[in-house]
């Protein structure tokens, strides 16, 4: 879609749609680079839990029992 804005502005020559056809370019790279941010937290989110669950999984009776001071 972009490519048909800039081509469309070359040939007219009309600055505003070559403004706006930069705009939908970035608002793109934007939109990509977010996308990217929130896969890796969601994956770095996803292998904390994963960990904690296999620690929790991995703690003992007798652990807990140290660790809440034998209550």
């Amino acid at each position: 879609m972009v490519e048909r804005v800039v081509s469309a502005s070359a040939s007219s020559g009309d600055l505003r749609w070559m403004a706006a056809a930069l705009a939908v370019s970035a608002l793109t790279a934007l939109e990509a680079m977010a996308q990217r941010l929130l896969i890796r937290l969601a994956r770095h989110t996803m292998a904390r839990a994963l960990r904690g669950a296999r620690f929790a999984g991995a703690v003992g009776t007798a652990d807990s029992m140290v660790a809440a001071g034998g209550r």
